[in-house]
């Protein structure tokens, strides 16, 4: 099975991106812990969700 990730990295001393990743990793982390997903297909459909709205 192929997956759609790419491996994206940012310049080196940038703390304003490094931020943005921390404080969505942060928001993953704190509203998945309620959340159950059968699967891998669901658990991408959520991070694209989770995606859409953090880029809001």
């Amino acid at each position: 099975m192929k997956t759609k990730i790419i491996h994206r990295t940012t310049r080196p001393y940038t703390p304003q991106t490094n931020g943005m990743v921390k404080r969505f990793n942060d928001r993953i982390a704190s509203e998945e812990r309620g959340i159950n997903v059968a699967g891998h297909a669901g658990l991408e459909i959520l991070l694209t969700g989770f995606n859409c709205d953090c880029n809001r």
